[in-house]
C-alpha cells in the first residue's frame, strides 16, 4: 500500500502558508504515480502491479489516474475505485461561507474546526452563493480538472450514495454516463 500525503504539512516552513490545491484531482493523481515509483525504487521487492481507490478528493485522484493511465500508461495498473468522487467543482462561496474561510484561516483550524463550519452551512444551503455554477473562473477551473467524458481503459467502480449531503450525486451519475462506462446500479434501503 502506497499512501502519499496529497497536503501540506510537517514540510511547510514556518510561518509560511501553502495553499491545498482543491480538487486538482490531475496533479493529486501524478502524485499517486510518482509515489508508486518512488515506492518501487526504494522497496524493490514490492509487486508491479496496483490499484488505485480512493473517497471524495481521493476519489477524484483514483478517477484521474484511470484518465492519465489511458493518454500514458502506467506501468502495473489494474484498475481503481473511486467513492464519492469530486467531479465537477463549480463552488463559489455566500457571505456566510467566506466568513467561514475567513474565520477558519483566522483560528488556523484543522479538520475539525472545518467540519464544525462548513458542514452545518452545507446542509443548510447557506455556504454557496445562488448561480456559482455559471461564474467564468469556476468554469475554467471545472474544465480544467473535471471527471467524465475523458478516455478510461482500465476498470474503474465507481460508488456513490444517491443520498450523499455533501457531494451531489447526479454530479457523478452524469460524469459516468459522460465517460460511456458501463454502469451497474445497486440500490438497498434501510
Amino acid at each position: 500500500m502506497v499512501a502519499p500525503k496529497l497536503s501540506p504539512g510537517p514540510m511547510v516552513p514556518p510561518n509560511q502558508t501553502i495553499i491545498h490545491h482543491y480538487l486538482a484531482n490531475p496533479a493529486a493523481a501524478k502524485d499517486v504515480i510518482y509515489s508508486i515509483v518512488a515506492a518501487r525504487s526504494a522497496f524493490p521487492s514490492l509487486g508491479s502491479k496496483f490499484a488505485s481507490i480512493g473517497h471524495s478528493q481521493g476519489g477524484g485522484a483514483a478517477w484521474a489516474i484511470a484518465q492519465n493511465h489511458a493518454k500514458e500508461k502506467i506501468e502495473g495498473y489494474l484498475g481503481g475505485v473511486a467513492i464519492s468522487p469530486t467531479t465537477d467543482i463549480r463552488n463559489v462561496f455566500t457571505e456566510e461561507g467566506h466568513a467561514a474561510v475567513n474565520t477558519y484561516k483566522e483560528v488556523e483550524g484543522g479538520g475539525a474546526v472545518e467540519m464544525g463550519l462548513f458542514l452545518p452551512l452545507a446542509l443548510e444551503g447557506n455556504l454557496l452563493r445562488y448561480g456559482w455554477r455559471d461564474n467564468e473562473w469556476v468554469i475554467k477551473y471545472k474544465d480544467l480538472i473535471m471527471k467524465g467524458g475523458k478516455e478510461i481503459n482500465r476498470p474503474l467502480s465507481v460508488v456513490h450514495g444517491e443520498k450523499d449531503l455533501l457531494i451531489d450525486f447526479t454530479l457523478t451519475e452524469k460524469a459516468v454516463d459522460d465517460t460511456a462506462m458501463n454502469i451497474l446500479i445497486l440500490s438497498w434501503s434501510s
